[in-house]
């Protein structure tokens, strides 16, 4: 009997980390990445496909199910999700931090509501209408106690909002230097 691979879509690929997770040797038999999206704004001013993690995406995984454009352009519209989106079991996506991260005095992060923690509900948009079985996210600490004037109110949004969907959540804060890696 041949296992059927669970569907994945990547969001906020990069380069695609999560990919080269799902698709390692251990894992290649069960999941396959169907569709997958990575733009940047701070680098609007070129083609979604010319800007650099795209270019780098792209070279290692083929275009193939790849959307190199805004997710505000597939999210936020009241037309359908593309039918390979609609079709995933599985939704994976290090949503980007830079809105939580301690690179920012605390005082100045906009947590949820800034230009790339807004992406949370792009997330909400894709949970809602596709229906995923599985969600996994990645994100830095500071995210839990987001923002500074109202701490932890950004976190409760967005364990809420999986809540309303019918998620069961688990989480957990995971200091990469205990797993071996350059970072806290």
């Amino acid at each position: 009997m041949q296992l059927m691979k669970i569907r994945v879509a990547e969001l906020f690929a990069g380069v695609g980390g999560f990919r080269e997770a799902v698709e390692s040797d251990g894992l290649r038999k069960r999941f396959s990445v169907t569709w997958s999206n990575q733009w940047e704004p701070g680098e609007a001013k070129k083609a979604g496909k010319d800007q650099s993690a795209n270019k780098v995406y792209i070279k290692k995984f083929g275009e193939e199910g790849h959307y190199s454009d805004d997710i505000h352009l597939v999210t936020g519209t009241d037309k359908p999700l593309p039918k390979a989106l609609l079709n995933i079991e599985m939704l994976v996506g290090g949503f980007p931090c830079q809105d939580y991260s301690v690179a920012k005095p605390k005082n100045s992060s906009k947590g949820i509501r800034g230009p790339k923690g807004v992406l949370w509900w792009s997330i909400e948009k894709i949970l809602r209408d596709a229906e995923p079985d599985y969600l996994l996210l990645e994100n830095v600490d500071r995210l839990i106690n987001s923002p500074a004037t109202n701490r932890g109110r950004d976190f409760a949004i967005i364990l809420k909002g999986l809540q309303q969907l019918g998620y069961i959540v688990e989480w957990r804060v995971i200091n990469a230097a205990e797993y071996g890696f350059a970072q806290k």
